[in-house]
C-alpha cells in the first residue's frame, strides 16, 4: 500500500485527494463525481489521481485492457463494502471464478432468445404510458417522472413477474426513492471505504429507516410470491436462472435470489429510467426517424451524452499475480484501485467532438469501406457498447 501510495502522487490531481479518499466521498455526497471527474480529465490529461491510491484513465484502449476480462485483474475490495449478511450476488463477488459463473447463469436471462418471450407482459406498461402521455397532451408532463414509474414496473415485471403498478398508484412509487438512497449510500462508500467501515453509512439507515424497511418488505413479498409459482410460470428473470440456484424457499431475506433480484430491481430499474429519459429528452420526431440505423444512432448517442452508469467501477490487480501489471504504458502500482469513468470517456472531446451536442451523426457509419475511417467516425463504440462490467 505505500508503494501505492507514493508511486500514485506522481500523478496530476486536486492537492486534497493527494491525502485522503475523503475528497471523492465529498463530492460524491455532493452528486457531482463525474462532472468533476470530466473536469479533471480535461485539465490534467488521460490519467488522473482523485484519491491517494486510486487512478482514472480516460481513453478506449484502457477502458478494453480494464474491463474485458484480464485473468489478471479483479473488482476492487470496495464492491465488498456492499455486502451484506455474507451472501454474495454477481454485482458485489470478488472471487473471479464464483463471479464468472453467477455471470454466466445471470447471463442466461439476458439474450434476445430469453427476452423475446417477455414482450406479452412489457406491451401492457408501454399502453399505459402511451395512454398517460396522450391524456396529458394539453398540460406539461414530467417525462422523467413518467419515465421512471415505467421503467420500475418494466424491471420489476421482467425480475419477477410482478406488477408494482407504480403508472397507476401512489403505493409503491417510495421503491425508486429507496432505489435511489441505495446506490447514493454505495457510491459514497465505494469511493470512501472509511465512511462504511466507522458504520457512518447506518446514520442513513437510521434516518430513512422507514423507507428501507418499506422497500425490504416489498421486495421480500416479491420473492416470497415468486417463490411459491412454479418456476417457468412466468417468462421473468427467476424463471431463466432457477435450476442454478439452491433451494432456500424457506429463507428470503438472506437467500441468493433475494441478493440477485434486488441487484436486478435496483440496476436494472434506475439505469433503464436514465437512459429511457435521455432518448426521450433528446430524440426530436422527424422523418429520419423512419430509418431503423438512424433512430439506433439516436439512442446511441442518448446514452453517450447520459450514461445510465456514471459512478466508476473501480477494479484492482488479483492478489496472487506476481508479475507487473501496465495499463496504457503505465506500471501500476501493487495495492492501486484503477478504473474508466464512463461519463467522462463519453465527453472526451479527442473521442467525441463537440461533446455536448447531440450529433446522431457521428454513430452511423461511413459510406466509405476503408475500415480505419469507419472505426474513426464511430469514436469508440466498443467502449459505449461493452459494459458488461458488473
Amino acid at each position: 500500500m505505500a508503494d501505492s501510495f507514493s508511486s500514485c502522487l506522481l500523478y496530476p490531481g486536486p492537492f486534497l485527494a493527494k491525502l485522503t479518499d475523503a475528497y471523492a466521498g465529498v463530492i460524491s455526497a455532493q452528486k457531482h463525481l463525474p462532472l468533476v471527474i470530466w473536469q479533471l480529465h480535461e485539465k490534467h490529461g488521460p490519467i488522473v489521481r482523485p484519491a491517494p491510491n486510486r487512478l482514472l484513465f480516460n481513453t478506449v484502449t484502457a477502458f478494453r485492457s480494464i474491463y474485458q476480462n484480464d485473468d489478471r485483474i479483479t473488482k476492487a475490495f470496495t464492491y465488498e463494502l456492499l455486502t451484506r449478511n455474507g451472501v454474495y450476488s454477481v454485482f458485489n463477488t470478488l472471487d473471479r471464478d464464483l463471479h464468472h459463473a453467477k455471470r454466466k447463469v445471470v447471463g442466461l436471462a439476458f439474450s434476445e432468445r430469453s427476452t423475446r418471450p417477455f414482450e406479452p407482459a412489457l406491451r401492457p406498461q408501454v399502453d399505459i404510458y402511451l395512454k398517460q402521455l396522450l391524456r396529458s397532451s394539453q398540460q406539461p408532463v414530467n417525462m422523467t417522472q413518467n419515465l421512471g414509474h415505467l421503467a420500475i414496473d418494466i424491471v420489476a415485471q421482467l425480475a419477477l413477474g410482478f406488477d408494482l403498478a407504480t403508472q397507476t398508484s401512489e403505493e409503491n412509487r417510495f421503491f425508486a426513492q429507496a432505489m435511489a438512497l441505495s446506490f447514493y449510500v454505495g457510491n459514497i462508500s465505494h469511493h470512501f471505504p472509511l465512511f462504511h467501515k466507522v458504520h457512518t453509512n447506518r446514520i442513513f439507515d437510521y434516518i430513512f429507516y422507514e423507507t428501507r424497511e418499506k422497500f425490504t418488505r416489498l421486495l421480500e413479498k416479491m420473492v416470497r410470491s415468486r417463490l411459491g409459482l412454479d418456476t417457468h410460470a412466468k417468462p421473468d428473470f427467476f424463471s431463466f436462472i432457477a435450476h442454478a440456484l439452491p433451494n432456500e424457499a424457506a429463507k428470503t431475506r438472506d437467500n441468493v435470489v433475494w441478493k440477485e433480484a434486488m441487484v436486478f430491481l435496483v440496476a436494472g430499474g434506475d439505469t433503464a429510467a436514465t437512459a429511457m429519459t435521455a432518448a426521450g429528452g433528446n430524440i426530436k420526431s422527424g422523418p429520419q426517424l423512419a430509418s431503423y440505423h438512424y433512430l439506433r444512432a439516436c439512442i446511441d448517442e442518448a446514452l453517450r451524452m447520459c450514461p445510465p452508469i456514471s459512478a466508476t467501477l473501480w477494479w484492482q490487480q488479483v492478489a496472487s499475480d506476481k508479475e507487473p501489471l501496465v495499463i496504457d504504458g503505465q506500471y501500476i502500482p501493487r495495492g492501486t484501485l484503477f478504473g474508466v469513468n464512463v461519463y467522462a470517456l463519453s465527453h472526451n472531446s479527442s473521442i467525441f467532438p463537440d461533446s455536448f451536442a447531440f450529433k446522431p451523426e457521428r454513430w452511423l457509419l461511413s459510406r466509405s469501406a476503408d475500415p480505419e475511417t469507419v472505426a474513426s467516425e464511430r469514436g469508440g463504440d466498443q467502449k459505449a457498447g461493452n459494459r458488461g462490467v458488473c
